[in-house]
Formats: C-alpha cells, structure tokens, sequence
C-alpha cells in the first residue's frame, strides 16, 4: 500500500512540476473564466478563436492542452452541471431550465444530459 502512495505521489509531483513549466497563458485562463460565467450563450468556435488571437485548429488544440477537455465540451459540461443544480427546483419546467443554460431544442437538451449523467432530466425528479 505504500508504494502505491509513493508511486500517487511520484505522479502529483511530475504533473505539478509539468503545469509550472507551462503556465495557461492569462488570455486563455480570461476566456474560461468568461466561459464560467456566460455559459448560457452561444458559443462559436471561430469567436473563441479570435479572442484569444489564434485560429481555430490552433485554438482547439491549444485549449485542450491547457486545460484538458475541448472547448465546447467544457462549456457542454458547465452547462450540464448547473442544469443539474436547477433540476432540483420541481417548480421549473425542465424546457424552462433547458432554455436558462443555454438550449433552445428541448430534446437536444436532454439527449445531451442523459449522455453525460445516464438518465434523462426528467428522471432525476423521480428520484
């Protein structure tokens, strides 16, 4: 067991020491802050882009790098994340939450949401 502790920590050092190497440049760490907080709106690649001055392959690849997860998933899953949170409220309509997080085709909405959490909206208010 403490080998296998040592070998966990071995890992965290390695990673750590790799993330100071190459810090998340203050363009892109601007970019998921206001990603975090403007998740409900249309997001397009080639805007993201733009903001951060890169095309859009570079882009794409450049965000996954730095934070581990494509762009568009990353949003994918904020907004999933706070759909979940708003799916609590049984006062609200799930097409009502669907539209607040930023989906505007009900079904897409939960096709989406029971990919990631492996049920649909509408079963969690069963539970």
């Amino acid at each position: 067991m403490n080998l296998f502790e040592n070998l966990l920590i071995s890992i965290q050092r390695d990673i750590t020491t790799f993330s100071r190497s190459s810090p998340i440049p203050e363009k892109f760490l601007k970019l998921k802050h206001e990603l975090e907080t403007q998740f409900a709106q249309p997001v397009r690649l080639k805007q993201l882009a733009a903001r951060v001055g890169l095309s859009v392959p570079h882009f794409c690849f450049e965000f996954k790098r730095h934070f581990g997860v494509s762009a568009i998933d990353y949003v994918i899953q904020l907004r999933l994340h706070q759909a979940s949170f708003l799916l609590k409220n049984r006062n609200r309509t799930v097409a009502d939450i669907a539209a607040e997080v930023g989906y505007e085709d009900l079904y897409y909405f939960s096709k989406l949401y029971k990919k990631y959490y492996g049920y649909s909206p509408r079963s969690i208010r069963k539970l």
